[in-house]
């Protein structure tokens, strides 16, 4: 599973696949993939980084019925976008922000680039 989190890059990376679609109104589960552009927060509540302002391009089940196909097209991103919004992606461990809480500095603004990210540390905020 590789994502892009909307760098604006031309490369399928921000494809998800093995997902899986089933409920009342399928007959069987589908896989399908989807394309989705997100932002990155740092959330200081509990020091995990969350996708934000999450994007579904695009939702796709193969061999899946019209009319079926018909509707996910239709709600499916817009359910996805709703399920997936501030999706825990990483938790940070103590550890790994003992040097920046020494200078009373946490993770501001993530800047994802083609050679990783780029974290700023900015003062802390009375939480």
């Amino acid at each position: 599973m590789t994502t892009r989190f909307g760098t604006g890059l031309p490369t399928p990376a921000n494809e998800i696949s093995g997902l899986e679609a089933s409920g009342p109104a399928l007959p069987e589960r589908d896989a399908g993939v989807f394309d989705l552009d997100f932002a990155l927060r740092y959330e200081p509540n509990d020091q995990s980084i969350r996708a934000h302002q999450l994007k579904v391009n695009t939702l796709r089940f193969s061999g899946m019925p019209p009319r079926q196909t018909e509707l996910l097209t239709a709600y499916g991103p817009a359910l996805a976008e709703q399920l997936l919004r501030d999706v825990l992606l990483h938790q940070l461990r103590p550890q790994d922000l003992m040097l920046a809480d020494g200078r009373g500095l946490e993770p501001g603004k993530i800047t994802v680039t083609t050679r990783g990210l780029v974290i700023a540390f900015v003062s802390k905020k009375v939480h």
